[in-house]
């Protein structure tokens, strides 16, 4: 045994290299998190806003989300004050305060999808053209990266490329979106909307982001709501995706966790990928059953070359304090305690999905 004595890995390989020694190339994989569905609309916003305090809803989950090199998030409604934002009311007209946006930056995401089937309500009748362009002006001032809706189509299907730097080099990703459900707000060509989901869409949007980053990342609104279980449409397009180049598939709209399906070790010449059919809720005030307010974090690992693997954080949307009963704050449980249920619904329909031709 030969030993380097240096102060830093940096130092110690640059002293192997001048005695002309190989060196091992360093492992620093990038670390990517992805929560589910971000909807701090009508009782939740109420709250917040008598708090004043929107970075309260993230308080209990932030550190996990700014540890992460690329923190990603699903976003359902509009961020805006084109229009009044919804009231503590049974109601599915969804428009949100703006002050939420920089809730979101301060708790540590990078990259937003306004892929949700209500990002053209307005609350009282406003324009919700104007409300998504508002939003999407927001979200990008504040720094963020966007895909899955736009200006127009051509904007709204647009691949979002990511660098993040490593030690071993630069790893990129290639974020798209798509919406699924409410086909009446999706993007024209010179019509402000989301990007819809067809077979076309996605097969030639997840080829073309494959020829311009390491790994696709796909988000996807979908499905049926309040299931364990994805319909065959969303196994189909899931699967689709995947064998077209995408890495990851990350889906919403059940407002339940679903199944997860990986692909870790796939046949020689295809590429390891997850699907997450949904990964529940994450901030919203259905509290009215135990699945509606439970929803998970996902956490992955990529090098260059591929997906090496993930976890599953369950997460309980609960009240901060008894003095405030309706915070619905995301808060981590442990998988082998209060996280069971959520665990075993993901994995008991993971046995249930059919079999990949």
């Amino acid at each position: 045994v030969r030993w380097i004595h240096a102060r830093t890995p940096q130092e110690a390989a640059a002293r192997l290299l001048a005695r002309g020694e190989p060196v091992a190339a360093p492992f620093d994989p990038v670390g990517v998190a992805v929560s589910g569905e971000l909807l701090p609309v009508r009782c939740t916003n109420h709250v917040l806003r008598t708090i004043n305090d929107y970075d309260a809803m993230f308080h209990a989950v932030r550190p996990a989300l700014q540890r992460a090199d690329l923190t990603i998030g699903q976003l359902e409604h509009p961020l805006t004050d084109v229009g009044a934002p919804t009231p503590c009311v049974r109601t599915v007209n969804f428009t949100g305060d703006p002050r939420a946006v920089d809730a979101l930056a301060n708790a540590g995401y990078d990259a937003i999808l306004p892929i949700g089937n209500h990002m053209k309500d307005c609350w009282n009748g406003c324009d919700g053209a104007a409300a998504l362009r508002d939003t999407l002006q927001r979200l990008h001032a504040a720094g963020f990266t966007t895909s899955g809706a736009g200006s127009d189509l051509a904007a709204a299907q647009a691949p979002a490329v990511l660098t993040i730097p490593t030690a071993s080099g630069p790893v990129t990703f290639a974020l798209l979106g798509y919406d699924r459900v409410a086909p009446w707000y999706a993007a024209q060509a010179d019509t402000p909307g989301t990007s819809p989901l067809t077979v076309p869409y996605l097969r030639e949007g997840v080829a073309a982001a494959a020829a311009l980053a390491d790994h696709v990342l796909v988000g996807i609104n979908w499905g049926a709501e309040y299931r364990a279980d994805p319909t065959r449409e969303q196994i189909d397009f899931g699967r689709l995706a995947v064998a077209h180049g995408a890495a990851l598939v990350m889906g919403n709209h059940p407002h339940w966790t679903q199944a997860v399906e990986h692909f870790l070790e796939p046949p020689a010449g295809e590429q390891a990928a997850l699907i997450a059919y949904s990964l529940g809720n994450f901030v919203f005030d259905q509290a009215w059953s135990r699945e509606t307010a439970e929803g998970m974090l996902l956490e992955l690992g990529f090098t260059r070359d591929r997906l090496i693997g993930y976890r599953i954080r369950p997460v309980v949307i609960r009240a901060h304090s008894a003095a405030l009963p309706f915070l619905y704050q995301p808060q981590f449980v442990p998988p082998s305690g209060e996280g069971r249920p959520i665990l075993d619904r993901i994995w008991t329909a993971q046995d249930r999905l059919p079999p990949r031709d």
